[in-house]
Order: C-alpha cells, then sequence, then structure tokens
C-alpha cells in the first residue's frame, strides 16, 4: 500500500515511474487515495503498475477505529486497513502516519520513498546521482523528507539473483 504522499513526492522527484516497475514489490492503492492523487495516476493502472483495490473490502468498524485513535487522514487510515488485511506494508511519507502504521502493523512493515530510492540503487535500476537528485527535486517542491547524509544512496546493487525482501 503506497499513500498519496509518496505518490506525490515521487512523481515530483520524476521517479514514480522507476519505482512502480521495481521487481519483487506490487503497488496498491484505494479509493482515497486515488482521490488525493489526482489524474496522474491513470497511466499506471492501464500499464499494470498500480493496482487500486475496492474500498469495499475495509471494515468500516475497523477503519472508524483506527481513524478516531490516530487522527489520521482517510487515505492514510485506509492504507492501513488495506495493509492489516492483506498482510502487506505501507508507504507513507506522513511521520504520524508511519507511527500510526508502525504501532499497528510492526516496525518492518512500514516503509517511506527514501527507501523505495534505496531499493532502486540496490536494484541498479538507479545511480546514486540519480536518486540523489530524484531527493533533492521532491524537496524543492516542497515534500517533507528528513535530512540525508552525503552518501546514503552510495550503496552497491544487489546480486539480480538474489530475492529482494521487502519491508
Amino acid at each position: 500500500m503506497i499513500d498519496a504522499c509518496s505518490l506525490i513526492n515521487l512523481e515530483k522527484g520524476g521517479v514514480l515511474d522507476v519505482v512502480l516497475n521495481l521487481e519483487d514489490h506490487d503497488f496498491s492503492v484505494e479509493g482515497f487515495v486515488d482521490e488525493e492523487s489526482g489524474p496522474f495516476l491513470k497511466p499506471y493502472y492501464e500499464q499494470g503498475l498500480l493496482v487500486k483495490l475496492s474500498d469495499e473490502r475495509v471494515p468500516s468498524s475497523v477503519f472508524s477505529v483506527l481513524l478516531a485513535r490516530y487522527d489520521l487522514g482517510y487515505g492514510e487510515t485506509e492504507c492501513i486497513v488495506f495493509a492489516m488485511i492483506d498482510k502487506s506494508c505501507v508507504c507513507s511519507d506522513d511521520l504520524k502516519a508511519r507511527k500510526a502504521a508502525k504501532s499497528e502493523l510492526g516496525d518492518g512493515r512500514v516503509v517511506g520513498t527514501l527507501f523505495l530510492l534505496r531499493e532502486c540503487v540496490k536494484r541498479g535500476v538507479l545511480i546514486p546521482d540519480a536518486a540523489r537528485k530524484a531527493y533533492e527535486l521532491m524537496r524543492t517542491k516542497g515534500a517533507f523528507l528528513p535530512d540525508l547524509q552525503d552518501d546514503y544512496f552510495d550503496i552497491e546493487p544487489a546480486d539480480p539473483e538474489v530475492s529482494l525482501e521487502t519491508k
């Protein structure tokens, strides 16, 4: 599950298509995230890189409890509920949503945009300089991302034969 904040940040950084093409990852959104993100997602649905899930699968009682418990937006709350149902991960750049997701799902099932950029470098689909430029572009365009050490993206690509562990 990827929330609107992360989708918008990746789009602003010009790397959404690269991230959505990561092997061994399936990316899904739900109705509220689709509405929050806008029309730029349409080509990714058409290419099968992004799946829109039906809100009908979300138990309203669970949604209401989490919405009240964490005071998040509808999109972030629905991402967490879907991740609970599907035993999947949540990608969010919203600090409050990440804390809530970690509380509900555990630390290993919550990531952010920077994790995905780093995975692209590990997979050899982005070079470190391109990941850094995408990060800087996101911040220039208003993304609230943490400061990084200069060498954050300076990692060796992983062996392509090794399965990518998703967190």
